[in-house]
């Protein structure tokens, strides 16, 4: 996949992560989001691709409850959905977990 097309994909991850937000953020009770905003970002940085102003402004702007990270898996294979080498899994991981520090949360 060439940074065009990773750069397209996350902002359609994006919009999806956006729009389930803006339809929940009202509801009571604990919502659990195996992905948010910030793995967008960590996305975007890891394959050096300018993160867009509005998803930064937008990750700024909201606040999750809290931020946990679950250690990476002993084993990891590709598969249609993951195409990342293992390399390139701990660096997304270790960008996402830099990220979120950066947008203030405690991990």
């Amino acid at each position: 996949m060439d940074k065009s097309n990773i750069g397209d994909f996350q902002k359609a991850i994006f919009e999806h992560q956006k729009k389930t937000y803006e339809e929940l953020k009202d509801e009571k009770g604990i919502i659990f989001s195996d992905r948010g905003l910030g793995d967008t970002i960590a996305y975007y940085r890891t394959y050096g691709l300018e993160v867009p102003e509005e998803i930064l402004d937008y990750a700024r702007k909201i606040k999750y409850s809290g931020i946990f990270v679950m250690e990476i898996l002993p084993s990891y294979e590709k598969d249609g959905f993951r195409n990342e080498t293992a390399e390139q899994q701990k660096a997304i991981h270790e960008q996402i977990i830099k990220t979120y520090e950066e947008l203030g949360y405690e991990i």
